[in-house]
């Protein structure tokens, strides 16, 4: 679920209006429902298509070795027009063999999904880790922030239900945006 929603006070109340962020399990739901995996009113606009090579951070999830060649996406997902959050999918070159379509500047509405497809297996977990930050300048100037503004920093690895990964991520948000996800527990 995304959009914004009222945010009560510790007495009640309403505080603020905050824009909420779905997380992957919300994608795959949607895109499991539409076809697409961005919701009603999202865009995305490709910033950036290439490759780079791995640092440790990227490699270890990726689980290739630092200083290999990896495939880049960097996005800006718009909600009514407005820029909610900056996006950078990194993929190893097996998802790109079989997903030639992520070289491109073209948004696929649904890239995880589409290489999960072609891969022949499902999406199985997600592991994520969310920090808090200082946004850089090029974050505030895409994102709309006041300078000094904090950003949340939600590092993703996205595993196949065989165990590879299909996409390693990091999506850069407003610090004032609610984080949603919802994980099963035993």
């Amino acid at each position: 679920m995304s959009g914004v929603e009222d945010h009560e006070g510790a007495t009640g109340g309403l505080r603020s209006r905050r824009a909420v962020s779905p997380g992957i399990q919300d994608r795959v739901r949607t895109h499991a429902a539409t076809g697409r995996a961005l919701e009603a009113g999202e865009t995305s606009r490709i910033l950036d298509v290439g490759t780079t090579t791995a640092d440790e951070a990227i490699a270890s999830l990726l689980r290739v070795e630092p200083g290999s060649t990896v495939h880049f996406r960097r996005r800006l997902v718009s909600r009514d027009g407005t820029p909610v959050h900056l996006s950078t999918s990194y993929y190893a070159s097996f998802v790109v063999e079989v997903t030639p379509e992520l070289t491109e500047a073209v948004s696929t509405g649904g890239s995880r999904e589409l290489a999960a497809e072609r891969l022949e297996a499902k999406q199985g977990r997600v592991e994520e880790e969310v920090t808090y930050r200082p946004a850089t300048e090029p974050e505030w100037e895409a994102l709309g922030l006041d300078p000094g503004e904090g950003v949340a920093e939600v590092v993703r690895a996205v595993f196949l239900t065989d165990g590879r990964v299909v996409e390693a991520g990091m999506k850069i948000c407003p610090g004032s945006t609610a984080l949603r996800w919802s994980s099963s527990l035993p």
